[in-house]
């Protein structure tokens, strides 16, 4: 027999319960003992196979305490059997919540067969998270200055398209760059062409580019980082791994510590 409850408890049965969602499996024999160090301060929710003899356990622990057992059965309940109806006072609506339940009193309320309730009535469950899947990605620091080459932007577009999709990067995390860097953030990949602006803004300033990306919190710091350029820029200094894509027969005014491939 497996039982949840909320929060944490002081009760030795229950030291250190594991975060967030407590969980322990106990024999019936101990269910009154674990009532009475919980269902008193909280709810608690207990699982079991059917025909054991939950209900009968519950009702016992109430008697036991002299408290009254009301007990609600979930393949009956309506919201309405929790929450109330509303009235209208004084010109605003008040929920009013039954009386078998709204008592001045102490008592056990006991909802059984919770889980068999219908969806509008709130009951305990098990939430699992989206599985998280690490995805590559690739940094793109792209010179869109008026000295760039249209044919060289159009193939080097074209060939980080076939570089994501051959290694099923989804996105890359894009950084346009003339006399100013321009941050695009996230792009898929195949969008990036049509986010291209060449501004043409006079001389090109890549390394402001390049340490966006070094000081970015949302960019993995072992993802490589592509610069495409026609090599009318500044020196760089880039502190991961990284490639240039130029090109054939130009030049970087620098010694590239990176390869550097050419288009034609």
């Amino acid at each position: 027999m497996r039982t949840h409850w909320c929060g944490s408890s002081s009760h030795p049965l229950f030291e250190e319960p594991p975060a967030l969602q407590a969980a322990v499996t106990v024999t019936p024999a101990r269910i009154p003992e674990l009532l009475l160090g919980l269902a008193t301060v909280r709810p608690v929710f207990i699982w079991g196979a059917p025909g054991i003899g939950k209900s009968s356990l519950v009702r016992a622990f109430a008697e036991s305490l002299g408290l009254e057992c009301v007990s609600l059965l979930g393949t009956q309940l309506a919201p309405e059997d929790l929450i109330g109806v509303p009235q209208i006072r004084e010109g605003r609506s008040v929920f009013c919540p039954p009386e078998a339940i709204a008592r001045d009193e102490p008592y056990c309320l006991f909802l059984d067969e919770l889980n068999a309730a219908t969806p509008g009535i709130p009951r305990a469950g098990r939430y699992f998270p989206p599985e998280e899947i690490a995805r590559c990605t690739f940094g793109v620091v792209l010179d869109t200055s008026g000295s760039m080459d249209r044919v060289l932007l159009g193939k080097a577009l074209g060939a980080i398209a076939s570089y994501a999709e051959a290694r099923d990067v989804p996105a890359a995390r894009v950084v346009f760059c003339d006399a100013a860097p321009h941050d695009a953030g996230y792009l898929p990949v195949t969008e990036i062409a049509g986010r291209v602006r060449v501004h043409g803004r006079g001389g090109t300033v890549l390394q402001p580019g390049i340490d966006l990306l070094h000081r970015a919190d949302d960019f993995p710091p072992g993802a490589p980082v592509l610069i495409i350029t026609d090599g009318w820029c500044d020196a760089l200094r880039v502190r991961r791994e990284h490639a240039y894509l130029i090109l054939r027969g130009a030049r970087l005014p620098f010694s590239a510590r990176g390869p550097v491939f050419r288009v034609s």
